[in-house]
Order: C-alpha cells, then sequence, then structure tokens
C-alpha cells in the first residue's frame, strides 16, 4: 500500500499487492436480544470474531435494553474484526422487534430462505450440538440467543 497526494491536501492510500486471499465465510447471522452493561458489547465482540455475517439485535416482549450506542457496537465490530484478522466486518443491523423479524421471515422465506436455529437453554435436550447442527440443511443460517 502507499500514499498518494492529490490537490487540496487530500490523500489517498493506493492498494500495490494482495498479501492473502479473502477466505469464504459463512452467511451466519447472530439474532440477539440486548442485554445490560459489558455483556452487549461481548455479544457483538464475540459474535463478530466467530464469523457472523450480520447481527440483529432483537427486542423482546421482556427486553430491558431498548437503546444501544450504535456508534460505540460499530467501534467494537471493527476492533474484533482487527483481532481475529478477519478481512471482512459483519453488518451491524438496526434493532428489530421480533414480531418485525418474524414478520420478515415468513415474507421473505420463499425468495430468501434462511434456517432459523434459536437457542433455547431451557429446553430438554436430546443429543449433542454437533448432533442437531448436523441434521440441519446447509445454506443460509441465522441463530437466535436471548
Amino acid at each position: 500500500c502507499r500514499v498518494e497526494f492529490t490537490p487540496g491536501k487530500r490523500a489517498v492510500g493506493v492498494v500495490t499487492e494482495q498479501r492473502r486471499a479473502m477466505a469464504v465465510e459463512a452467511d451466519v447471522w447472530l439474532l440477539f436480544a440486548p442485554v445490560k452493561g459489558g455483556a452487549l458489547e461481548t455479544i457483538v465482540q464475540k459474535g463478530t470474531e466467530l464469523g457472523a455475517s450480520r447481527l440483529v439485535p432483537v427486542i423482546t416482549q421482556r427486553t430491558e435494553v431498548r437503546t444501544m450506542k450504535r456508534e460505540r457496537l460499530q467501534t467494537i465490530v471493527l476492533e474484533a474484526a482487527e483481532q481475529c484478522e478477519r478481512l471482512t466486518c459483519p453488518q451491524l443491523a438496526v434493532p428489530t422487534t421480533l414480531a418485525e423479524l418474524c414478520a420478515a421471515w415468513i415474507r421473505d422465506a420463499e425468495n430468501a430462505p434462511r434456517t432459523l436455529i434459536f437457542c433455547d437453554e431451557s429446553a430438554d435436550s436430546r443429543g449433542s450440538l454437533a448432533q442437531t447442527l448436523g441434521g440441519l440443511p446447509s445454506g443460509p443460517a441465522a441463530i437466535l440467543i436471548g
């Protein structure tokens, strides 16, 4: 990369070589209910580090946190991507209600099918996570937590 200066006190970065190829990333969204304190930042950070392609805050009936510092969360996404040497950043979606999410899911199901994986910590588990995920169709997916 080199820096070129242009008229008007501007500088432009010019890419001169590619050091590594872009890896093909999974198309997995992380849907989460916003939580208080640093836990929200941790969800965004770890979701980015684990390779989520989209982070979607979902407001439910019992969600206590209804506003988020979007600029701060975007900074966390960028820092987490840099930390794990990821070449892309997930899209940080605008918060949506669970009802809006479900309506959009049904509306878009035919044109853009995506498997929805709901993580329920109180469910009676039958088998391992690997067994459960192994039985799902390949392709785009979303994981709903919280």
